[in-house]
């Protein structure tokens, strides 16, 4: 059995046997396809935490550009490559900025992933433990989302085009 089902049904048996799932994760969990498995299950979970992470620091970034009143947005873009947040420019990205005090930052990461893909994000917050609140997210270009998640994984070591 490869490593990464062998990650998924061991995920599988014990979220359904000791923890309580809600009706999404449950539905998505019993319906990945066989693609699905590969792509999401194979990337160690550091790999994922750091693709979440530079996803919600674009959020900070954006956030604390768009709403701060002073130049704490100036911070948050040094932690991040200039690819990276040329690319976030271009997306629109809007949230209030007091619940972004109050979200973690592979929280606010995952929230951007589940504008670009649900099912994904609700994996990945599975697989790091975190819970993956109700989006009060705004993109107004979505179109742009794949190709910043696309630049963001590749740089994190993770395969999104497996075939």
């Amino acid at each position: 059995m490869k490593k990464y089902k062998k990650l998924y049904q061991t995920y599988l048996h014990y979220l359904l046997v000791k923890r309580r799932l809600s009706e999404d994760e449950y539905r998505v969990l019993t319906s990945l396809t066989e693609r699905e498995v590969k792509i999401w299950f194979t990337p160690r979970r550091s790999d994922i935490s750091n693709a979440a992470s530079i996803l919600g620091n674009i959020v900070m970034y954006q956030t604390l550009k768009y709403y701060a009143s002073d130049r704490s947005w100036l911070l948050s873009k040094k932690s991040l490559e200039q690819r990276l947040y040329l690319w976030s420019n271009t997306l629109g990205i809007g949230l209030d900025s007091n619940r972004t005090r109050s979200i973690c930052l592979e929280q606010l990461g995952l929230m951007l992933l589940a504008e670009h893909n649900p099912r994904h994000a609700i994996i990945w917050s599975m697989r790091l433990g975190v819970s993956l609140p109700d989006s009060a997210l705004v993109v107004r270009f979505p179109a742009r989302l794949g190709g910043l998640i696309s630049q963001v994984t590749k740089g994190a070591n993770i395969n999104l085009n497996v075939g």
